[in-house]
């Protein structure tokens, strides 16, 4: 708990340093980006070196990879949307948790409808409380993760069809489940940095092959 607590102080105090950067640096020279918009632009600019460090880390240590998704994804998601990854977090963990119990035919239902009424719940508030404002919130996260998460839920429902049920369909063979992947590389999927704020969106199995190197054949790493 108490090393919990200090990765939360940690992300805080990076946060703060960060603002203050963005406030005396670009904010005040330059009134037309207050800082949402400042905080955005930082996000997307910090994404090029990040992603370069990162493939730099072991083709031989998934797990470190997931680690570092997950991590540096809450990292931005909580300079974005502040609190609001308690929504972020939660959604995704209510989606694992539906599949893992339900029967996939009727938890991707269930999980659909929690991906798609936890977004909608937040455009409604925006709509009434921020009505043409360009601020940051949890949405910018959501929105994009709510498509992860409706992907993740119809896959693993793809995964425990019979197969003759899915072999005409070419994205059902290519990105079903047959297991549930562990919660670890699941959280790394759902936070993996790059495709967190603008996207793209991939499958989990993409992921998966990304992380490991499968999808890279006899290259030996990421090219």
């Amino acid at each position: 708990m108490a090393d919990l607590e200090h990765v939360w102080s940690y992300i805080y105090y990076t946060h703060t340093l960060v603002e203050r950067f963005l406030e005396s640096n670009v904010t005040e020279p330059y009134p037309f980006l207050d800082l949402p918009k400042a905080k955005y632009f930082f996000c997307l600019c910090a994404l090029y070196p990040l992603a370069y460090l990162w493939r730099l880390l072991p083709m031989s240590a998934p797990t470190l990879k997931h680690i570092v998704n997950l991590v540096v994804g809450l990292w931005f998601a909580i300079f974005v949307g502040g609190k609001g990854i308690v929504i972020n977090l939660g959604s995704a963990l209510a989606v694992y948790m539906t599949m893992l119990i339900l029967p996939s035919h009727i938890g991707r239902w269930v999980g659909l409808l929690i991906a798609f009424g936890l977004s909608s719940f937040g455009h409604v508030y925006r709509f009434y409380y921020s009505y043409m404002a360009f601020t940051l919130d949890f949405t910018l996260v959501q929105m994009l993760m709510t498509l992860k998460l409706v992907m993740y839920c119809f896959d693993i429902h793809d995964g425990a069809r019979p197969v003759h049920q899915i072999e005409k369909n070419r994205h059902a063979k290519t990105y079903l489940l047959r297991e549930t992947p562990g919660l670890l590389p699941y959280l790394g999927y759902m936070f993996f940095f790059p495709s967190l704020l603008v996207g793209p969106m991939h499958p989990f199995r993409e992921y998966r092959d990304f992380i490991t190197g499968e999808m890279f054949g006899n290259l030996g790493g990421v090219p």
